[in-house]
């Protein structure tokens, strides 16, 4: 199958070919490695909830998986590796525990061995006062394979679900582009 492009300058008309085959429920078309063919692709994306809180500094171990198209997200390490070059976007929503004092979080990238801060969030209480409340961190990056992507608490407490399906605290990422 090709879709052709409209006739209104022949000499520079383009064509795309479509994949011979059907894909499958949730696939995209993307360009493939041959000019003008298309094909089917499976989209990244995933997201993940902790299940237990963090009080001291360390990357944070999201250990509820909720769906990783691709499987890459580790729940060991708390990490995403992206499997393909291009641009990303990741969310962390935390809640802070019920404490005074300043919670920090950031998303953080490895690259080559490398770690860098990608973005910051910081969420304070003042003294004495102690109330629940959500510190949210995102980030849109350009990515290559096999760059890994984490969350650390870098000062304060987050809070973890108490079983079931609570999701107080996630982490995710989708591949835009």
């Amino acid at each position: 199958m090709s879709i052709g492009a409209p006739a209104t300058n022949p000499a520079s008309d383009l064509e795309l070919k479509l994949p011979a085959t059907v894909g499958t429920a949730r696939q995209v078309l993307k360009n493939s490695s041959t000019a003008g063919t298309l094909e089917f692709a499976d989209p990244v994306f995933f997201k993940a909830g902790l299940t237990t809180g963090s009080t001291t500094v360390e990357t944070i171990v999201f250990g509820n998986e909720v769906f990783d198209n691709g499987n890459n997200y580790n729940t060991s390490t708390g990490k995403f590796t992206c499997p393909v070059a291009g641009i990303y976007f990741f969310s962390a929503s935390l809640m802070r525990n019920a404490v005074s004092g300043n919670t920090q979080i950031s998303i953080r990238r490895t690259r080559s061995g490398a770690d860098s801060v990608r973005g910051i969030a910081l969420q304070g209480n003042p003294s004495g006062v102690t109330e629940y409340a959500m510190i949210n961190c995102t980030v849109m990056e350009s990515c290559n394979a096999s760059d890994e992507f984490w969350v650390r608490n870098d000062t304060g407490q987050v809070y973890g679900g108490t079983g079931g399906n609570e999701l107080y605290s996630q982490f995710m990422g989708v591949l835009l582009a």
